[in-house]
C-alpha cells in the first residue's frame, strides 16, 4: 500500500509520516530529504527556496516523475509506505496506476502555516516568513499543481486544530485506508 501526501508547507506532512511510521510501521520515502541530500553533496545552502528550485529543475530536467520514481527505487518491502511528498499532477497520474496507491492531501489554514513555519526553525530566512511571501512560495512550480492535487485527493484531513487532534485524524483514515485496501 503506498500512501501519497499532498500539501502546501506546514500543513502537516511530515507530523502525518512521523505518525504513520511510528503507529503503523509505515516506510516514509521524502522527497525533501532526497533533495536536500543533493544539496548538501552539492555544498550549496538548504532553503525552502532552494529546495523548491532544485525540484523544480529536476522536474524540467529529468522529467515530472523522476523524484517519485528515485524514491520508490530506495524503497524497501512494507505493507505501508508513505510518500511524501506528490506536488506535481503528472506524479499522481502515474502513481495512480498502481492499484494500491492513495493520494491523501492535507489543508491548513494560511495563518496556521505560517505560524507553524516561523516556529519550526528550518532555516533562518522562514523566521521572518510573512503572508505576502508565503504566498508567493505556494506560487512557485513545486506548488501550482497543489490545488488540484487537493481536489484529486481520496481523503482531505484538515489540519486547524491541536496536535493530539491531528494525530486523532491521521490515525483515522489510515486506518480507514487500510480497512478499505484490506491491508493487516
Amino acid at each position: 500500500m503506498i500512501i501519497g501526501l499532498t500539501g502546501h508547507s506546514a500543513c502537516g506532512k511530515s507530523m502525518f509520516c512521523k505518525i504513520a511510521a511510528e503507529q503503523f510501521d509505515a516506510q516514509i520515502l521524502s522527497a525533501s530529504t532526497l533533495l536536500r541530500k543533493i544539496l548538501e553533496e552539492r555544498g550549496e545552502p538548504i532553503s525552502r527556496g532552494t529546495l523548491q528550485a532544485l525540484g523544480a529543475k529536476i522536474h524540467d530536467t529529468e522529467g515530472p516523475t523522476s523524484i517519485i520514481c528515485s524514491l520508490l527505487r530506495k524503497a524497501r518491502e512494507s505493507q505501508l509506505t508513505v510518500i511524501d511528498a506528490v506536488r506535481y499532477a503528472e506524479e499522481l497520474t502515474w502513481l495512480a496506476q498502481r492499484p494500491d496507491f492513495v493520494l491523501v492531501g492535507l489543508q491548513t489554514h494560511l495563518a496556521m502555516r505560517l505560524e507553524r513555519i516561523r516556529s519550526r526553525n528550518r532555516d533562518a530566512s522562514e523566521s521572518n516568513l510573512g503572508v505576502d511571501d508565503l504566498r508567493q512560495q505556494d506560487k512557485q512550480p513545486t506548488e501550482r499543481d497543489i490545488p488540484f492535487l487537493l481536489s484529486s485527493a481520496s481523503d482531505i484531513i484538515v489540519n486547524n486544530g491541536t496536535v493530539a487532534e491531528f494525530t486523532e485524524e491521521v490515525q483515522s483514515v489510515l486506518r480507514h485506508i487500510l480497512k478499505r485496501h484490506r491491508v493487516a
